[in-house]
């Protein structure tokens, strides 16, 4: 749905009608859809603009409506949800609720308000967002020690899946098998027994029935480079690459993965919440330098999209 696409009587256009309600429908779920529809008729402002829209603004609005004033020809009323341009306009009564939704999979301020200003718009909904953040105890306890340390840039492949880095995390006794696509940086974690290849195996033949079968693997020599590993490899055309213990850089991209997953597992401990949820949301949050989720680049498209729905993802690999 394109701003420019939105006039000042978009309430004839039947096909503005649908691409609105299919929008809606795709963010939330119809228990959220009726939430926000009461709570935007009972909101002192929101109400307000949708009389104002029925008849005419103000010349003169109050300071509470003025940034809605000042955004007023971009605004819309339509199947009970007020909207400027493509985003959906949140009552204040629902802005902690977003704000939580927003947050469950603590991302950090940037990722964050990229999700939040591609969906939902409401005055001052930025520095909410990160004061929200700020005050996030679970984030501050595992806030990175060198948090603007330089990214070493890899060669990206043409195709998702095609080229994977693997490694093996240990945390708090038990080991997972961590796996990250160069081309869409979307990362599988799986809890393995312990850190034999034959584990490693089991786990890859899963990974591969989902998401076909890579053309190179990328790791350091243990327990990768073992025998059994390369020959399971070579039966599937898979070339492997290993890293050398003196060439750190070779190894990178698993490391960062490592490093994601390692902090995703302290927070959720810390916070009561499933792994996986938080990984879910990290799957389907955009990544800056890239413009696009792991989601979208992985399966070219948003199987994460609706992000506020009533339902969770779920935990199979627990």
């Amino acid at each position: 749905l394109s701003r420019a696409t939105v006039g000042p009587t978009p309430h004839d256009d039947d096909e503005l009608k649908y691409i609105i309600h299919s929008m809606i429908r795709t963010i939330m779920s119809e228990n959220r859809k009726q939430m926000f529809e009461i709570e935007t008729k009972e909101d002192p402002i929101l109400s307000q603009i949708i009389r104002f829209l029925n008849t005419k603004w103000p010349h003169k609005p109050s300071a509470e409506l003025n940034k809605f004033f000042q955004i007023r020809d971009e605004i819309i009323y339509e199947d009970g949800i007020l909207l400027f341009g493509d985003r959906i306009i949140v009552p204040s009564n629902l802005q902690k609720l977003i704000l939580n939704s927003l947050h469950e999979g603590h991302m950090g301020i940037s990722k964050t308000l990229a999700r939040a200003r591609k969906i939902f718009y409401w005055p001052n909904m930025s520095s909410a967002i990160e004061n929200f953040i700020k005050s996030c105890i679970v984030c501050l306890q595992n806030r990175p020690k060198n948090p603007h340390e330089p990214m070493i840039p890899t060669e990206i492949p043409n195709l998702p899946w095609s080229k994977l880095a693997m490694d093996i995390l240990e945390y708090q006794n038990k080991y997972y098998l961590v796996t990250i696509d160069y081309f869409s940086k979307w990362i599988e974690l799986y809890k393995i027994k312990n850190k034999t290849i034959t584990e490693v195996r089991k786990v890859c033949v899963l990974m591969f029935a989902t998401h076909g079968y890579p053309t190179e693997i990328i790791s350091d020599n243990n327990p990768f480079g073992s025998r059994e590993f390369i020959e399971f490899l070579s039966e599937n055309d898979i070339k492997l690459t290993t890293s050398s213990p003196h060439y750190p850089k070779g190894h990178a991209l698993a490391e960062s993965a490592v490093k994601i997953c390692k902090t995703i597992l302290r927070k959720a401990a810390m916070s009561g919440q499933d792994p996986y949820t938080l990984l879910f949301h990290y799957r389907n949050t955009e990544i800056p330098a890239l413009g696009y989720s792991p989601s979208q680049l992985l399966f070219k498209g948003t199987p994460g999209q609706n992000y506020y729905q009533n339902c969770g993802p779920s935990s199979q690999h627990t």
